[in-house]
């Protein structure tokens, strides 16, 4: 054998005390071997702000048992998202938590790199660090390896690592002195605390703002008190290496201007900016010589072009990982040489080249005709033509592709797999807000294949809604349709011949506008149930009229029912109106009319008005006014508040409980649990006593906290609950153990309801971005003959 004899338990020298260095020491260490730590700095500190670790790196940071130390110090991003640099469309949605942890065995971890170097070192026993010495050369004699640091120390060792950066006087022993050579990128990093922005404007993801000549990454750390920027921006202009050159925030904005206005105040809260340029060396044939290796920056610097540079760190510490394993197999046999293991460490996976291959291609392609790298996360629509070889296609196409090949799949973009009552059911859900999605969340819970129309550009209707968190549109795929454009209608008319439902919210003849109204939807396919959402309904004075779900309840006489005596009505959110009186009804009509059409072969058109819906929710109330049990004025009625015992009051801590003691049999459980004497009222039904059965209530609910009532009366028959906030609802002990609420993999949300014994239904994937998986829904479904969405519909919001 060739190369140097290695002792059984070798001396081993790690320069530099960096994330790599001191995570192989700390592995080492536990294995029993003798580690010492070199590093050049004069004190231990991490310079940069957050790192992402993936499970392979996470699994690290287990076998030094910091794992949990490390997760609970960071932030676990439930996504990872693209966006496009201007209009702040997503381009592409990947779930991470919990997904990650479930399919890989660990978390993927948004961390501080202080915090991580802190922990790093806490593995490692006092002392085993020396700081201040800097490496001056490195030498390899018969039996041991030499190294001498300018402080004129000298040390010797059986294995020497270099894990001292991209200036590394490791690798310059080994091959030369070689400077690295400037990217023509320069990079931003910053940290805003997140209380001083906006509920929202970060989204708890992996985020990458994609644009020409520059990209920018977001995510949080420390929990979500922090935000974590990276800029990078193309230039020529620059020369320095270091880390820490200050730089400016007007500055930075010059650098992106023009970007997203949402971005862009991202950068306006950031103080403290820092810069530097990004540097790269050619790749080695080879890491190690003899005793000598190398990982992390020293070996092969990592730049923040993709996800494999923003985790630098993590990929330090598996290349650490696998060096500790491939030194343990050797102690003992007296291996040569330290080649196999650490090559190992920095090669890809043969499969995963073989994966990427044809997606490397096009960069290595402009690389070769380029005196520098260029950077090649343009969006296709980007100025830059030449940098941006219409890539960013590939997440939508890919999603459609894998769909055929892998079979049904459940994920944004792919051909849902069968579930729920309602399998095999094709629903088209044309653009609308509010009650038209929530119906189409509906039948998407319950196993319908929904195939959402989206605009090329927003409408400005509605709360804005980040992609993200539009959990009405949970479970469909969406394909991008200018509904003006004239070669729109044939395609629209086609989908719906393949359609068994259609949902719209229009005003009343915009359908017929555009061409696509029921008389002509239905001569193409006479079995299609189209189903109208309107707040006035499709006839009336008011039909045409714009309005909300305050108006419609407005009208019913729902809204002046509701709120508290002598006070001003109060809207019930939009439940009763849009979602109750809307999406309810019209999910009952579809539903009435496709089991209708199973007798007679013909679908039909359904008016499902919002004003129809809510008043039909007022039967009751209506029917106890006519019988002289209900009056006009507020908070004077049984069931509106008016009543003691149907009514909610203040704890001692704040908080609030409610009772809806109506029966008799009731209030004298109520009255006898909270010490009081349900004698003292013998009618409770009598408006007579209520002021004063109002005072006694309000009296003895204020002298304990909820949670002290909660243990009392929670599980009797006094018709009790606590009032929870919509972030206590999903904690409450019921729900949990019903699944009341879900997280699918896109945060915690309401789950999919009722439940059915044989076929459950189930909260799909998360919203698809626009233009996500329609084109796989047309083939699923048989539309064909159609050109693909073309350009200037799916990318029209350049």
């Amino acid at each position: 054998m060739n190369g140097p004899q290695i002792p059984a338990l070798p001396r081993i020298l790690v320069a530099g005390a960096g994330i790599g260095g001191l995570a192989l020491a700390a592995l080492l260490h536990r294995r029993g071997f003798a580690v010492e730590v070199y590093e050049q700095a004069s004190q231990l500190q991490e310079v940069g702000a957050g790192v992402q670790l993936s499970a392979n790196a996470v699994k690290v940071l287990r076998a030094l048992e910091i794992d949990e130390q490390v997760v609970s110090r960071g932030f676990l991003p439930r996504h990872f998202i693209g966006w496009s640099w201007r209009s702040g469309r997503m381009l592409y949605k990947t779930p991470l938590h919990p997904s990650h942890q479930a399919r890989y065995g660990a978390p993927y971890v948004h961390v501080h790199r202080a915090d991580l170097h802190a922990l790093l070192r806490s593995a490692l026993p006092a002392g085993m660090v020396r700081i201040a010495h800097k490496v001056s050369a490195v030498t390899q004699e018969s039996d041991r390896v030499r190294v001498d640091f300018e402080n004129g120390h000298v040390a010797f060792a059986d294995v020497v690592v270099g894990a001292d950066g991209i200036h590394s006087a490791v690798r310059r022993s080994l091959f030369g002195d070689e400077a690295p050579r400037f990217t023509g990128n320069i990079c931003w990093r910053g940290i805003i605390p997140a209380e001083l922005l906006p509920p929202g404007q970060v989204l708890p993801a992996s985020s990458n703002w994609m644009g020409p000549d520059g990209h920018v990454v977001t995510y949080y750390l420390r929990g979500g008190a922090l935000v974590n920027f990276v800029a990078i921006r193309e230039t020529e202009a620059w020369t320095g290496e270091s880390w820490t050159t200050p730089s400016s925030k007007d500055e930075l904005l010059r650098a992106f201007e023009g970007w997203n206005p949402r971005l862009l105040a991202l950068f306006e809260r950031a103080e403290g900016l820092y810069k530097w340029g990004l540097f790269d060396r050619d790749p080695l044939a080879q890491w190690s010589v003899g005793r000598v290796t190398l990982i992390g920056d020293a070996a092969h610097p990592m730049l923040p072009f993709s996800r494999a540079g923003r985790r630098a760190g993590a990929r330090g510490q598996l290349c650490a990982g696998r060096l500790a394993d491939a030194l343990s197999a050797r102690a003992g046999r007296g291996a040569r040489g330290l080649r196999g293991g650490t090559q190992a460490a920095h090669q890809p996976h043969p499969a995963r080249r073989a994966r990427t291959r044809p997606h490397r291609a096009p960069a290595l392609a402009v690389g070769a005709a380029e005196a520098r790298p260029r950077l090649l996360l343009a969006e296709p629509h980007g100025t830059r033509q030449d940098l941006a070889p219409r890539r960013m296609d590939l997440p939508a196409r890919r999603d459609a592709g894998a769909a055929n090949a892998r079979g049904p799949r459940d994920g944004t973009g792919m051909t849902p797999a069968p579930h729920g009552p309602l399998r095999g059911l094709k629903v088209v859900e044309m653009p609308a807000i509010g009650p038209v999605p929530f119906c189409g969340m509906l039948l998407a819970d319950l196993g319908a294949d929904v195939l959402r129309l989206d605009r090329p550009h927003t409408a400005g209707l509605g709360e804005p809604l980040d992609t993200a968190c539009d959990d009405l549109g949970r479970g469909k795929r969406s394909l991008v349709v200018d509904l003006k454009a004239p070669s729109s209608r044939e395609r629209v008319l086609a989908i719906l011949e393949k359609a068994d439902v259609v949902i719209e919210g229009f005003r009343p003849g915009v359908m017929e506008r555009l061409g696509l109204g029921p008389e002509v939807a239905l001569r193409r396919n006479p079995r299609l149930v189209y189903g109208r959402m309107t707040g006035w309904g499709q006839h009336g004075p008011l039909a045409a009229s714009a309005g909300h779900d305050i108006d419609y309840l407005a009208l019913t006489g729902a809204l002046h029912a509701i709120g508290r005596s002598g006070e001003a009505p109060v809207p019930p959110l939009n439940l009763v109106a849009d979602f109750g009186g809307g999406s309810l009804y019209l999910a009952l009509g579809i539903l009435s009319a496709l089991h209708e059409r199973q007798s007679s072969g013909a679908g039909q058109v359904i008016d499902a008005a919002i004003v129809d819906g809510a008043s039909s929710l007022m039967t009751l109330a209506y029917a106890l006014r006519r019988q002289g049990l209900w009056r006009d004025e507020r908070g004077a009625n049984s069931l509106d508040g008016g009543a003691p015992w149907y009514d909610s009051y203040r704890c001692l801590d704040g908080e609030y409980v409610c009772v809806g003691a109506l029966e008799r049999k009731f209030f004298v459980e109520l009255m006898g649990l909270i010490g009081l004497d349900a004698d003292d009222f013998p009618d409770h039904m009598d408006r007579a006593c209520w002021p004063a059965l109002r005072s006694v209530l309000g009296r003895t609910f204020a002298q304990r906290s909820r949670d002290a009532w909660c243990a009392l009366l929670e599980g009797t028959d006094c018709c009790f609950a606590p009032v929870l906030s919509m972030a206590q609802a999903a904690e409450h002990p019921h729900l949990k153990a019903r699944g009341t609420f879900a997280d699918p993999g896109t945060g915690m949300q309401p789950a999919a309801a009722p439940r059915f014994s044989r076929t459950p239904g189930r909260a799909g994937h998360a919203a698809p971005a626009p233009g996500c998986g329609g084109e796989q829904a047309l083939r699923d479904w048989g539309v064909e003959g159609h050109p693909p969405t073309g350009a200037a519909e799916a990318r029209s919001d350049r």
